[in-house]
Formats: structure tokens, C-alpha cells, sequence
């Protein structure tokens, strides 16, 4: 099941035979760590993990390609455009913003798989690329 935020999950893990729920989890969204998670092990279902690089604003390139500007109000997309930023520091000289944002969702405890959007080549061969750069340390992920 893809469900648009963490509460639309809670109703679905209800249903017997659920083996998957799908939800937006990135540095900028952790409300799954919480409440689904936790709740999705004991019923032995996956958490699929939407959006790591945040519709884009996790990215070095971010451009408004997702339509982020309007999914949000002004002040919103100004608030997560600000958080984004102080991710930054996650970039390397081996390990590009996505990448870094890709590896954070998949070290999370619970998190089955990421499903990260690429729109061509290039972001295909950098999200692939996640799996191979140098890891984030248990400092910059403890630090998020």
C-alpha cells in the first residue's frame, strides 16, 4: 500500500496478508521512525521508503522539477528549503547530497528499501552510486 503520510498507514497495517507499506521517509521526514515503524515489525510488514532525496530538496541540483513549491504553501517550502541546506554538510568530496540523503534512509533500522525518483541517466547512475560511496558515519547519522 502507498499511502501519502505516516497516519494514512495505521489503518492499513489492520488488514491482514499486508506485506509492504510505502511512506515518505528522508532527513527532512522521520515521523515514520516513530509511530509506523515500530508498528509495522511487530507485524512483520516492510516499510518502503518514499522521497529520500525529499522531492528533490535533498539534492545538489535541486531544481522545482517535482513541483514542490506547490505542494507546499510559501512558508513551508521556504522551512524545508532552509532544513535542506543544513544537510549540506553530509556532501563529500566521494559522496554527492542524494547520495548521502539515499544512505541515511537505508541505515535506518526498519527500513526495508528506498524507492528513490530518477528522471534520467545521470540520477540513476548517482542514486546506484549510493550503494558504493564512502558510508555515513554513525557520528553524521546520530547527528540527524
Amino acid at each position: 500500500v502507498a499511502c501519502a503520510t505516516v497516519d494514512d498507514t495505521l489503518p492499513a497495517l489492520q488488514h491482514p496478508g499486508l506485506a509492504s507499506v510505502q511512506v515518505a521517509v528522508n532527513l527532512l521526514q522521520q515521523e515514520a521512525m516513530t509511530t509506523l515503524v515500530p508498528l509495522a515489525q511487530r507485524r512483520r510488514v516492510a516499510v518502503v521508503a518514499r522521497y529520500p532525496r525529499a522531492i528533490g530538496l535533498l539534492t545538489d541540483t535541486h531544481r522545482d522539477i517535482m513541483g514542490d513549491t506547490s505542494a507546499y504553501s510559501a512558508a513551508e517550502y521556504a522551512e524545508k528549503l532552509r532544513q535542506a541546506k543544513a544537510f549540506r554538510s553530509l556532501r563529500g568530496d566521494r559522496r554527492t547530497l542524494a547520495q548521502a540523503a539515499i544512505q541515511f534512509v537505508l541505515q535506518l533500522p526498519g527500513i526495508a528499501t528506498v524507492i528513490p525518483r530518477a528522471i534520467n541517466r545521470h540520477e540513476l547512475d548517482e542514486h546506484l552510486g549510493a550503494l558504493t560511496v564512502p558510508r555515513l558515519t554513525a557520528e553524521e547519522v546520530a547527528s540527524r
